[in-house]
């Protein structure tokens, strides 16, 4: 490791610390991270069927293979619930409502990995470079960003990547 990138991870080191006063780093200066992102449902499904209540994701680091962060969904709260069908013209009392999901089930995959990847940024400062997911989600759709948006976030006179064009019978 060159001196550059352990000053680097120092300095990293130093800005998310919160008893450490430090000017915050440049985004060019975060560590990048390659990680995978899967999520499971409390509810058994076919596959096809997005029914479950609640569900949990978790990302996890490609070198470390350790968790870096996760996130917990669920569509309903008991506390609520049962509130409502005992008193159905009042106002549900503050409490601690674990219901943080509204759509469909099958759309909390996708939304529970942009979660982790804006609280890998917020709360720990790293950029997420690579991520891999399973085939049976739609997250691969949902956290990509497009050409305009991909461009307009990089330095000037950047060139979007591209992809070598194959050639013979089978292109």
């Amino acid at each position: 490791m060159s001196c550059t990138n352990e000053c680097d991870f120092d300095t990293w080191k130093r800005s998310i610390d919160p008893a450490v006063a430090t000017p915050p780093l440049p985004t060019e200066r975060h560590p990048k991270i390659n990680a995978s992102n899967d999520t499971a449902w409390q509810q058994k499904g076919s596959g096809h069927t997005h029914n479950s209540l609640s569900g949990h994701s978790l990302m996890f680091g490609h070198h470390t293979r350790k968790p870096l962060v996760c996130a917990v969904k669920s569509k309903v709260c008991n506390y609520c619930n049962t509130f409502k069908k005992k008193h159905p013209n009042a106002d549900v009392p503050l409490h601690d409502c674990c219901k943080n999901h509204t759509g469909s089930s099958g759309q909390i995959e996708p939304d529970s990995c942009l979660e982790l990847i804006v609280s890998l940024f917020d709360r720990h400062r790293c950029v997420l470079n690579m991520l891999c997911c399973d085939d049976d989600s739609s997250v691969r759709a949902d956290c990509q960003w497009s050409n305009p948006t991909f461009l307009a976030n990089m330095p000037p006179g950047t060139k979007l990547p591209s992809v070598k064009k194959k050639v013979g019978k089978n292109n």
